[in-house]
């Protein structure tokens, strides 16, 4: 079955992409690179969702869409749908200013799969760790927070893990093996 993933974001796809190839080959996925507006409000989930009908709108077909978030646990759902904006604005250095080092933190993905017009799908995956100040930053484009971040259970960061195999510390494929469980059902 071919499903669209409408994201513009390259290091997003390839990750979704490299589990299904070895986890669900009968799914084939093909990138939907297209604009989504993204609503204000401060609920993860209802972006996700408002995201979503859009893609179907436009594709008409078989979607995932997601939106991922990061949450410092000192702050109050901070900063969450605010996460890329943050670091446009104050970088690595104001991050940490604003975190500490080994501060407490998680990511969020909400996960939905539009198989309709009015038929969505909603899937959470999060993964707590820590925030870090490395000696070395090191990231793909576009995923900035892997620099900084080393989930719970490990002592490398997001970067350092995808070299290896990031799949087991995810947030975004704890969604995607729920919908997978849903799928196959």
């Amino acid at each position: 079955m071919k499903i669209f993933y409408a994201t513009s974001n390259k290091g997003k796809f390839a990750e979704v992409k490299s589990f299904l190839e070895q986890n669900n080959p009968e799914i084939i996925l093909e990138q939907a690179d297209i604009d989504l507006v993204e609503m204000q409000t401060n609920d993860q989930k209802a972006i996700a969702l408002y995201k979503a009908k859009q893609a179907w709108e436009k594709l008409q077909a078989p979607v995932l869409v997601d939106d991922s978030a990061i949450y410092f646990e000192k702050y109050n759902n901070f900063p969450g749908i605010l996460t890329k904006f943050l670091f446009t604005g104050v970088g690595f250095e104001g991050i940490l200013t604003l975190t500490g080092d080994n501060s407490p933190a998680y990511f969020q993905c909400n996960l939905v799969f539009a198989h309709g017009p009015t038929n969505f799908e909603v899937f959470e995956g999060v993964c707590k760790g820590k925030i870090i100040k490395p000696k070395v930053l090191e990231y793909l484009p576009g995923l900035p927070y892997e620099a900084i971040f080393i989930p719970e259970k490990t002592n490398k960061t997001y970067f350092q893990l995808r070299k290896k195999n990031i799949h087991g510390f995810s947030y975004r494929i704890r969604a995607l093996k729920k919908f997978l469980e849903w799928f196959q059902k």
